[in-house]
């Protein structure tokens, strides 16, 4: 039995047959076929699980049987969930023909933009994107988020976390057409300092004892070499604090390997005994829009950067066509402790009593950064959400029909003070556990998008639980999109765009009903808001939403997940 809250699943693995050897995998469907000898993979029979009802060699979903055995020199898998199936395997015999490709390079190059996208499963387990080495770039059309320390218009960005034992580091990135956002923050255990900057290129020095932020952007995707000064194309994007006279100020420093902006290009060289490092440009940024806000303390630092696509090497290419690249986040304390977010093959140095040592980019050491498109619509990855809500005197679940039936009547039927849309939302911080009738911002999971208020957890025991949840959306005219709802099959979703409740479709047993997906929706001029009430029959509790039109419009859009002033 597994310890509690844990999960056993069931992987079947066949003994060697003919010099292969089969995995059927339950969780995703299919058996995968290895070499036995090599345990190199030669191919996978059957469908996965969400193709189950596209043919006879369709996978079941929660399938816990699957075998195989050799009869008469020929393989056969023994299959099926509510029928036995029995199939045979042309080609799986002592004849097969599989061997080891021998003509293969030995070694190749791969370009920044060939990586494909990991598994979104596989991120998850990992922790998210970001801490798996992952940097995602959501897009923010409209105005951008906020560049005031709160976290209004960023929660859609998924967090890149580094640091060590005591000092933290977040850093939530996204984009529009014309410029790339950075929201840095920093807890520190010292207080941070603040000195003069009688260099700017000098502002991340160790004999300059402040704090730097520093973003790393391969710009051509197609840059090879493993120069530790970068190479053409790249660019590193220093942000730092300043004293000036007593008023802290912010700056950004540019560093460029090769030069093709705009104006004379300067020229700098970072030089120690027996160490040399030059860029062909490194000067200020004041394109680079900044804003800090410093805890009473100084030991939490919040920075926002916008970056416009000028101060970027030509070669970076149009943003919103989904570009993958190459890049890094770093930060230096107080001029003495260098913390990077991607060390992938141990180059990167920690050195800062080195100038050049400390300029350098160690781009073989950096991780995939991904600008997420709006080719498939904009997902609101960002919720403000109210619950659990459950009834008085809820029956007991059983899981039957007319268990579900009761629930439903009792939810229907029932009146929550979320009910009314006029009644004050009241926002908990996010660092604290909501009040019963506080809201709560949730984010959806890349995945599917969908948010999951109840965190994935069934909910046959406790009974069924019912959440609120809103989001505003802004059109600069009277505009009309679609509105598609992701959702699990046995929620009950009821969705109102302003005043006007939106159309619904009835579901199997009679028990089930929702939202109607996609349809489409009129956006009035300003800001509307789209609400969500909902519970599950069974199973959890998860649902979203994604916004369809054209890209041109989507850019125009902007979302909010707390109420706008």
């Amino acid at each position: 039995m597994p310890e509690p809250g844990g999960v056993h699943g069931s992987i079947h693995v066949t003994k060697p047959l003919h010099g292969l050897v089969g995995i059927v995998d339950q969780s995703r469907g299919g058996m995968h076929v290895y070499d036995w000898e090599s345990g190199l993979y030669v191919d996978t029979l059957l469908l996965p699980a969400e193709r189950e009802y596209d043919s006879v060699y369709g996978t079941p979903g929660e399938y816990f049987v699957g075998a195989a055995h050799e009869a008469d020199g020929k393989v056969y898998l023994r299959w099926g969930k509510t029928l036995p199936w029995l199939f045979e395997v042309e080609g799986w015999n002592t004849a097969n023909g599989i061997s080891p490709l021998t003509t293969l390079p030995e070694t190749i190059a791969i370009e920044a933009d060939q990586i494909a996208n990991p598994p979104e499963l596989a991120l998850q387990i990992r922790g998210g994107a970001g801490a798996a080495r992952v940097a995602r770039l959501q897009p923010l059309p409209g105005s951008g988020p906020l560049l005031d320390g709160s976290l209004v218009g960023w929660e859609s960005c998924e967090p890149v976390q580094f640091g060590d034992k005591t000092n933290r580091v977040e850093v939530r990135c996204g984009y529009a057409q014309d410029a790339v956002f950075l929201r840095w923050q920093v807890e520190t255990e010292a207080a941070m300092r603040v000195p003069p900057l009688p260099a700017p290129e000098r502002i991340f020095t160790h004999d300059r004892p402040g704090t730097t932020l520093s973003f790393y952007l391969q710009g051509d995707a197609a840059a090879t070499g493993r120069n530790e000064a970068g190479r053409p194309g790249d660019v590193r994007i220093v942000c730092g604090l300043y004293d000036d006279n007593g008023t802290i100020r912010s700056a950004a420093v540019g560093l460029y390997p090769r030069w093709d902006g705009s104006g004379e290009p300067r020229p700098f060289l970072y030089a120690s005994p027996g160490q040399r490092t030059s860029f062909a440009h490194v000067g200020l940024l004041p394109e680079v829009e900044l804003s800090h806000q410093f805890s009473a303390d100084h030991k939490r630092l919040v920075l926002t950067a916008v970056i416009p696509r000028s101060v970027l090497p030509a070669t970076v290419p149009v943003l919103t066509d989904g570009w993958r690249t190459m890049g890094n986040f770093e930060v230096t304390i107080g001029g003495s402790r260098k913390l990077w977010w991607s060390n992938a093959d141990g180059s990167a140095s920690r050195e800062t009593k080195d100038e050049p040592t400390e300029a350098r980019f160690y781009p073989a050491a950096w991780s995939q950064l991904q600008f997420q498109p709006l080719v498939a619509g904009l997902p609101i990855r960002a919720w403000l959400t109210s619950g659990p809500w459950r009834l008085e005197q809820p029956p007991e679940y059983t899981g039957t029909q007319e268990s579900k039936q009761q629930f439903q009547q009792g939810y229907d039927a029932a009146v929550f003070p979320p009910d009314d849309p006029a009644v004050a939302i009241e926002v908990a911080a996010p660092t604290t556990r909501p009040a019963s009738g506080q809201w709560q911002v949730r984010t959806a999971k890349p995945i599917d998008h969908c948010l999951y208020p109840d965190e994935g957890k069934p909910v046959h025991t406790a009974g069924c639980n019912l959440f609120f949840a809103s989001v505003w959306i802004w059109a600069p005219r009277p505009t009309e999109v679609a509105i598609a709802f992701p959702q699990q099959h046995q929620n009950n979703l009821t969705v109102w765009l302003d005043e006007q409740q939106l159309a619904e479709t009835s579901r199997e047993q009679g028990v089930y009903h929702t939202v109607d997906s996609p349809q489409a929706v009129p956006l009035a001029s300003g800001w509307n808001r789209l609400r969500v009430r909902g519970y599950a029959l069974g199973y959890d509790l998860h649902f979203g939403a994604v916004l369809q039109a054209d890209p041109a419009t989507l850019w125009e859009l902007r979302l909010s997940a707390t109420p706008p002033e």
